[in-house]
């Protein structure tokens, strides 16, 4: 059975309602966490965040869309299909980072610290496996159709996005506050 990591930073109170229903809270009480800058600086990285996700997904289906002789190797089909699941997370990631408000909670920083970069680093991984490969079939020669050079350019625009989402979640990131 699965403990829950965070259960020590939280306490059960219950307490009587009208009526003799128990009700019962938690309240958080473990380590409170900030984000590395300025609130001003947080609250744009939280749009931009929105934005390299969807951009993210634009570019992903955008490369599907037009006939490409890449989809047929499965060198470059696989990691560019599995450039979805890091997106997903991505977007996931996106969304709750858009709703942090300080001071963080320990769960909201190891999402932020611990999750939001190594889902990036998948995102850079299976694109530019997926534009490398791409790039390695054009250059043996073959035919090369129009939808190829949209892959090549959608997977080179994945792999610019992932790295600066990357960067990005780096330098917003969370540390504790200090206690003085």
């Amino acid at each position: 059975m699965a403990k829950n990591r965070y259960a020590k930073d939280y306490r059960l109170t219950e307490h009587f309602e009208a009526g003799g229903k128990i009700r019962t809270t938690y309240e958080y009480i473990g380590e409170d966490w900030r984000f590395r800058e300025e609130p001003a600086v947080v609250e744009k990285e939280k749009k931009k965040a929105l934005l390299r996700a969807a951009a993210g997904w634009l570019g992903f289906v955008t490369a599907m869309v037009p006939q490409s002789g890449a989809m047929h190797f499965l060198l470059i089909a696989l990691p560019f299909a599995f450039c979805a699941l890091p997106l997903a997370a991505f977007t996931d990631s996106a969304f709750a980072f858009r709703r942090m408000k300080e001071p963080l909670e320990h769960r909201h920083a190891d999402r932020l610290n611990n999750r939001y970069p190594p889902v990036c680093l998948l995102w850079i991984l299976f694109s530019g496996s997926a534009g490398i490969g791409q790039a390695v079939r054009m250059a043996s020669g073959g035919e090369i159709l129009a939808g190829d050079i949209v892959f090549s350019l959608c997977t080179v625009f994945l792999f610019l996005l992932g790295i600066r989402s990357f960067s990005a979640g780096k330098k917003i990131g969370a540390e504790k506050t200090s206690v003085t």
